[in-house]
Order: structure tokens, then C-alpha cells, then sequence
């Protein structure tokens, strides 16, 4: 399995030199941008699509015992996060009192436009898988970030808050056609054929839910705990953050 491109950030700045070839580091395969999904943002959300960058201003890296990790660069960016000595025990933890809701957790500037276009960097991930599956087979990720997970209210209470939250829509080619797209779903998420996704074009579409971000192939009600049947997320078609209008580059090693 081999890394073909990580977190390249705002693809429309060098889209002319993207080809249908896949490049070690740099440009992406051609259809990483045609087949982008499209996203549909609760109509209702107070938690929306965030700026890592931005983020990291607002954390410090923690032990589980809640003392700082010295090791930790200052400041922290994407660059530096991945620092000698962090590890399992190293949490991102954030500078405010994240229950009086600060600005930065609700990130209103990352609020798609009537364009569908969010000030939020949006990032592709391609990993060949040739070796795993068979020849011509690519993972393509679109990973999407949010500074805050609101969990589903229950009884009065909030179940599943935390800081910092990673989603993605995976979509599988074979030799650049579309075969499946997974959809991340809090601890994990179905995949569905590509032929059976709902599509504006050629586009899967995902609906966000409120708060949690879990994406959904339809809108409606969706419960989550298999344990207790009482949390459900709730997604509609709310405003679209189309991911392949990105807006900014950030390759290994800058």
C-alpha cells in the first residue's frame, strides 16, 4: 500500500496539471475531483466545517492526567503535530471552557456560501491498493473536519460531545470508475455500490447529520445506538459544501 497523496489542500490552485496518472507526491488522479462528493449540511447546524489550522490555535497537547505535554511544540501546526514523543496518551485539549461554546468551536466562517464554497480547507487522501485488493484498485479519501461533535440530546442530557472531529466519504475505483463509497458513520459507517449512491451528476452526495457530522446516504431519522435505540441523528438536505472547491495546498514536509 503506498501513500500517493496527502492532505493536498485547495486542488483548483494547480488544477491544470492534474492528470489521469497517479504522482508519488502532488497531483491527483483526475477523477479525485470529478467524482468529489457533495455535502449537504444540516439546515439547523450551530457546528460547522472548521480550519485545522485555525483549530490548533485553540488546543494545547495534554496527557490523559491532564498535564501538558512538554514535548509539544509551540505553536502547534499541521506541519509539527506529528512531533517526537506524542502518542496514545496525547490529546489535543482545548484552551476554553468548551461548555460556554466558544467562537471557535462553531467556526461560522467555515459556513458554505451560495456557491457552496466553505472557507474550511477540505483535504483528498489517494492510496493505491494494488497490492491489496488487485491491480488498478485506488482508496480515494475526502476527509472533512469539525472543531466540535455535538452529541444527540437524550433525557435532558448530551451524549457524545467531543472536540475535534474527523469525517470522510471513501469512494473505491478500479482503473479510475467508481466502484463503492463508504460513509463515515460515528465508530464507523456502511459502504454502498457506487450505481446505488444518490449522485448530483456524477457527485455522491452525503447528508451530514446535526451536530454529530455522521454522513447518511438519505435524509430522515437515523438511530445510532445499537445498545439503547435512543440516539438518532438527524440529516436534511441543508446547505450544500461542495468538497471539490478547496483552497489551499499543504503538501509533505511544508
Amino acid at each position: 500500500m503506498h501513500l500517493r497523496s496527502l492532505f493536498l489542500l485547495a486542488l483548483g490552485s494547480f488544477s491544470s496539471r492534474i492528470t489521469t496518472s497517479i504522482q508519488t507526491f502532488g497531483d491527483l488522479p483526475e477523477y479525485a475531483l470529478i467524482y468529489a462528493p457533495v455535502i449537504h449540511l444540516w439546515s439547523q447546524e450551530d457546528f460547522w466545517p472548521s480550519d485545522p489550522s485555525i483549530h490548533l490555535q485553540h488546543v494545547t497537547a495534554k496527557h490523559s492526567d491532564a498535564s501538558n505535554d512538554t514535548a509539544a511544540p509551540y505553536p502547534l501546526t499541521i506541519a509539527n503535530l506529528n512531533y517526537p514523543g506524542s502518542n496514545a496518551d496525547t490529546y489535543l485539549t482545548g484552551n476554553d471552557d468548551v461548555e460556554t461554546e466558544p467562537e471557535w468551536l462553531r467556526s461560522t466562517y467555515g459556513k458554505p456560501n451560495s456557491l457552496e464554497k466553505s472557507e474550511a480547507p477540505s483535504a483528498i487522501i489517494a492510496i493505491d491498493k494494488s497490492e491489496v485488493i488487485g491491480p488498478g484498485y485506488v482508496d480515494i479519501f475526502y476527509p472533512l473536519f469539525y472543531s466540535y461533535n455535538r452529541g444527540n440530546r437524550y433525557n435532558g442530557s448530551v451524549y457524545g460531545d467531543h472536540v475535534g472531529d474527523w469525517e470522510n466519504i471513501m469512494i473505491r475505483f478500479l482503473n479510475g470508475a467508481p466502484q463503492s463509497v463508504h460513509y463515515s458513520q460515528h465508530s464507523d459507517g456502511p459502504a454502498y455500490t457506487y450505481a446505488a449512491t444518490p449522485k448530483r451528476g456524477l457527485r455522491p452526495i452525503a447528508y451530514s447529520a446535526g451536530g454529530s457530522h455522521a454522513n447518511y446516504a438519505t435524509v430522515g431519522s437515523h438511530n445510532h445506538s445499537a445498545n439503547f435505540g435512543y440516539l438518532t441523528d438527524h440529516a436534511d438536505a441543508g446547505p450544500v459544501w461542495a468538497s471539490q472547491l478547496l483552497k489551499r495546498s499543504l503538501a509533505p514536509g511544508t
